[in-house]
């Protein structure tokens, strides 16, 4: 899971200044599950919640105005 956060990060170009993916890249799927900026590493948190409840909260986000 982890592995194809960094690959969607690449794809839209959220890059840091040496390639890698950015902390802006996942500071939006923290702030959607926790509610801060910052975390775990973003693919255990994902696979550690309830998977109807991912899409759910992604689906929401993905309708905001």
């Amino acid at each position: 899971m982890q592995n194809q956060l960094y690959e969607a990060a690449k794809q839209v170009g959220l890059l840091d200044a040496k390639g890698r993916p950015s902390q802006d890249a996942f500071a939006a799927i923290y702030l959607a599950f926790l509610g801060k900026p910052n975390g775990p590493r973003a693919g255990w948190l994902l696979l550690s919640i309830d998977a109807d409840r991912v899409r759910r909260r992604l689906d929401d986000f993905g309708h905001a105005p």
